[in-house]
């Protein structure tokens, strides 16, 4: 059980969740509606898991000259189990999902809703792109953001199709930018975790380019992050006042930890101070989600505090695996 624990990365699982969470809050104003919200995270955790594991699957031959105590090149787990589990978890992802969009949010009427079906498939199809097809080429650490970007816009997936155009199309203007920033900010910590992957002799090529490119996703990512109540409104009303004033102030804080670490791995250029950047913006992006929900519940303490659970609970789960 532990190597799967392991090859499924599961102290960052958490993650994944708040971003469905958060989204979910950004778009229906509250999680009251909880079954379609389940079925939701059921989708997210099984797609986020699944690509994890087919991320060692695909490196198998890879991680058997690096990474040898990986489990699968390590001998705990097969290359043919891993790909079973893969296929069975995003299976029963699209499942979720499907089943998420078969019930009312509007009405009594039963109906079918599309959108979280087809988000999952474009979801699952961006996994299969990054781990499998693309993970070495140049543009890979922006196919990977791609991928939290519509884990994202999934948590969002269910919002009622005239709410969705009253707000934006397809999704609230404001899960576009906030799928956008998290994007970005996935990107930079792939750029982080390419370069930390890096062999000795490789490193003083590409390193720094790596990371500056981290650096500047990053700051795209925080820049969209600033504005998004400036520029959109959530389905539960402006957020505006204090509780806007809150959110950024909070979001400077968070801001400054990662920036700071970001820049710090850089300037030192060491694999020690690259991992240590890599966990603090993982850690930090579930802080960005309960710093949205804060914002958009207008200062309700309640939803963040959930998110923020799931942080320990992340916390917690590192006694069994590893980050990266």
């Amino acid at each position: 059980m532990r190597a799967w624990l392991e090859l499924a990365r599961i102290t960052n699982l958490p993650s994944a969740l708040t971003n469905v969470l958060m989204a979910y809050y950004l778009a229906h104003g509250s999680w009251v509606e909880w079954l379609p919200l389940m079925l939701l995270l059921v989708a997210s955790a099984t797609l986020y898991t699944s690509g994890m594991i087919l991320n060692d699957w695909a490196d198998a031959n890879r991680d058997r000259q690096r990474r040898p105590d990986r489990p699968i090149p390590a001998g705990k787990v097969t290359q043919a189990q891993a790909l079973r589990a893969v296929i069975g978890l995003q299976v029963v992802g699209l499942f979720a999902a499907i089943g998420s969009g078969c019930f009312p949010l509007v009405s009594s009427e039963w109906s079918f809703h599309p959108l979280p079906a087809l988000t999952c498939l474009i979801l699952i199809s961006a996994i299969w792109a990054y781990d499998v097809w693309f993970k070495q080429c140049g543009f890979a650490p922006w196919l990977m953001g791609a991928c939290r970007g519509w884990n994202v816009l999934l948590g969002a997936a269910t919002v009622p199709t005239d709410v969705a155009d009253a707000n934006g199309w397809l999704f609230p203007h404001v899960v576009w930018i906030v799928a956008a920033a998290v994007a970005a900010y996935a990107a930079g910590v792939t750029w982080l975790a390419r370069s930390e992957s890096e062999t000795d002799e490789a490193r003083s090529g590409n390193v720094w380019i790596e990371q500056s490119i981290g650096l500047v996703s990053f700051v795209c990512a925080f820049i969209l992050l600033f504005g998004v109540f400036f520029w959109s409104t959530p389905v539960a009303g402006e957020v505006t006042g204090t509780p806007r004033n809150n959110y950024l102030i909070l979001l400077a804080v968070i801001a400054f930890v990662v920036l700071r670490r970001v820049v710090g791995a850089i300037v030192r250029s060491e694999p020690a101070a690259t991992f240590l950047a890599i966990v603090t913006s993982l850690r930090s992006m579930m802080t960005i989600d309960a710093a949205l929900v804060w914002g958009a519940a207008h200062g309700n303490a309640g939803p963040p505090l959930v998110i923020l659970g799931l942080l320990f609970v992340s916390l917690f789960a590192g006694h069994w695996s590893k980050p990266t």
